[in-house]
């Protein structure tokens, strides 16, 4: 019994490490409701800081399904200090190559796919900051859209 006990702790302990990302400084998912993200759907993340940081990298992450339309997206990125100081940009997001094919990781018929919006963001402030993202496709909404995250590492 020992011997078989032995090699699933072993085996336990070292999925545990390469499980935590000692990186992440905040993770988060949102669900869209029936997978459409309409323009007047702001994403509000609410990111506590206990640590000032330099140079961390904000991700979103979208889960989508094979049938999503687009071959690129657009989104719009506020972020809020706890002081009040606002940065806005926009990011431009491929989700198709140019043969048509799905970037990112799919299983079945959903996909993940990782964008890098923000890179060398100075975390300057202790507190909550505020993070909205909105798309901006031009049609209105955005189909096909499971779920999206937002991931800050340090960098």
């Amino acid at each position: 019994m020992k011997r078989l006990l032995i090699p699933f702790i072993i085996l336990f302990l070292i999925l545990g490490v390469f499980a935590c990302d000692s990186t992440v400084i905040y993770r988060n998912h949102l669900q869209i409701p029936n997978s459409i993200w309409g323009k007047e759907n702001e994403l509000l993340f609410f990111m506590p800081i206990e640590h000032t940081t330099e140079s961390a990298i904000f991700n979103l992450t979208i889960r989508h399904t094979t049938r999503i339309p687009y071959r690129k997206a657009r989104f719009l990125i506020r972020v809020q200090s706890p002081s009040g100081k606002v940065r806005q940009d926009t990011c431009i997001a491929a989700i198709r190559n140019e043969a048509g094919e799905l970037l990112g990781r799919g299983l079945g018929d959903l996909w993940d796919l990782h964008i890098p919006i923000l890179k060398d963001y100075d975390i300057e402030e202790v507190g909550t900051y505020e993070i909205e993202i909105t798309q901006g496709m031009s049609r209105g909404q955005l189909a096909s859209i499971q779920d999206v995250g937002l991931v800050v590492r340090n960098n």
